[in-house]
Parts: structure tokens; C-alpha cells; sequence
């Protein structure tokens, strides 16, 4: 794991770092706290088999094209990166590291989500899907799909 405040990550982050919440522990504290904060614990996971070993299974066929993953509280985010039907709309995305990935121990008890990726493509950068599902989860995602229909309506018109 890289430290965040390695000179060349806060070179990098253009010292983003320094106005970023960030915390470090064991999985133990992760899930008290995020029991306690009411969030939505979401795994980033590439692997389909792994998708539905959470606490809940996700919708459709369980493909890593079907990115659709539900919560314990109702929650879900689809593929299009919208967060419906939440009691919090705040979550905790884990991220595991390129090679090994998120242990077995951690997809238990999170929701897998996946990034649908078309051809033969083996997987993303940890640092490029990190930042596709934060956008996903982010307010920018909507935005972004409402200018994108907006744009399709005016080509067609």
C-alpha cells in the first residue's frame, strides 16, 4: 500500500491528499465504523464469480456486465452509477490492491461492484476504477447522463 503523503503521491494528488479525509486500521474497526455511520459498505470487485458473495446478491445474472449490486438496506448502483433507494447516501468504497485483490474476508461482508468492461480486457488499473465508481457514486454521474441525453436528443432532432 502506498502512503498517501509519499512525496511523489502528494506530488501526484497535487496535495489532494492533504484535504482528504483518510483513516487507517483493521477490517474489524472498517465495519464498526461503518455500522455506526450507517454507510454502504460497496467492495470494487473485477472477478464475476466473486460478484453475489457479499451480503446480498446482485440482480440479474451475476456477470461482470451486469454491474447492478443491492445492499442490506435497499441500496443499489447500476451500471449507469446511480445510488437509488438509499436510506444514506453515503458509502464506503473499499479498493484492493492490483495483484491480489480484496480477501475473501472483506467480500463477505461487503456488496460487490463491478465496472462493465467489454471485450477481452482482464481488468483496470486499481487508480482508474477507484476513480470511475467514486464518479459513479458522486453527484457528477447524473449530471452526466442527463447532458449525455440531452446531446443524443439534439443529434436526432
Amino acid at each position: 500500500c502506498c502512503d498517501p503523503f509519499n512525496d511523489k503521491a502528494l506530488r501526484a494528488s497535487r496535495g489532494a491528499a492533504l484535504h482528504v479525509p483518510l483513516a487507517a486500521g483493521q477490517l474489524q474497526e472498517l465495519l464498526a465504523v461503518v455500522k455506526q455511520q450507517n454507510l454502504l459498505l460497496l467492495a470494487a470487485e473485477p472477478e464475476p464469480d466473486h460478484l453475489g458473495r457479499g451480503p446480498q446478491k446482485p440482480s440479474g445474472s451475476g456477470s461482470e456486465k451486469d454491474a447492478t449490486a443491492s445492499s442490506a438496506q435497499g441500496s443499489s448502483l447500476s451500471a449507469d452509477g446511480v445510488c437509488t433507494d438509499s436510506d444514506s447516501d453515503r458509502v464506503c468504497l473499499v479498493l484492493g490492491t492490483e495483484g491480489a485483490g480484496l480477501s475473501d474476508t472483506v467480500l463477505q461482508h461487503a456488496t460487490p461492484v463491478a465496472i462493465p468492461m467489454h471485450g477481452h480486457m482482464e481488468s483496470l488499473n486499481v487508480a482508474v476504477a477507484g476513480s470511475i465508481l467514486m464518479f459513479a457514486l458522486s453527484e457528477g454521474m447524473p449530471q452526466l447522463m442527463a447532458r449525455l441525453q440531452q446531446l443524443r436528443s439534439n443529434i436526432a432532432s
